[in-house]
């Protein structure tokens, strides 16, 4: 009988790990990496920037308007000279039905599905751009 334990042999341990001689990963050059993050950003990094940069911008409009009508509803209705814990229950009472909304519409799972999607392929759209760009470097 074979007195190796066929879970415990080498090859099959190597295999599983994919770290035979042709299939392990390159190292990293230090140089390469360097090299890649002086050199200027593409348009396309600097377009994903902007974009994310109109987003935020947006966002925060929208809540510093939201927040702005909360606070001169309260102002308008006499809520400001009660007591703070009044005055928060009031906020919270005026973003409830925005904020419900918005949980609403982000976990839809049409919505979600979307979100991972997008999310996936932007990784893995940006991995493939980002080794192509560092074996570009190195070679």
């Amino acid at each position: 009988m074979n007195d190796v334990d066929p879970l415990l042999d080498e090859s099959t341990l190597r295999r599983a790990l994919r770290l035979e001689a042709d299939e392990r990963p390159p190292h990293l050059d230090a140089s390469a990496l360097a090299h890649a993050a002086a050199r200027a950003p593409s348009r396309a990094a600097l377009a994903f920037t902007a974009v994310i940069a109109a987003a935020l911008l947006v966002a925060g409009t929208v809540v510093t308007v939201t927040v702005g009508e909360a606070l001169w509803t309260l102002v308008a209705e006499g809520t400001a000279q009660r007591t703070v814990l009044d005055a928060g229950i009031a906020v919270a009472v005026i973003l409830a039905v925005p904020v419900w909304d918005a949980v609403a519409t982000l976990t839809a799972p049409a919505t979600s599905a979307a979100l991972i999607t997008a999310l996936a392929l932007a990784v893995l759209v940006a991995g493939a751009h980002r080794r192509e760009l560092i074996s570009a470097d190195a070679s």
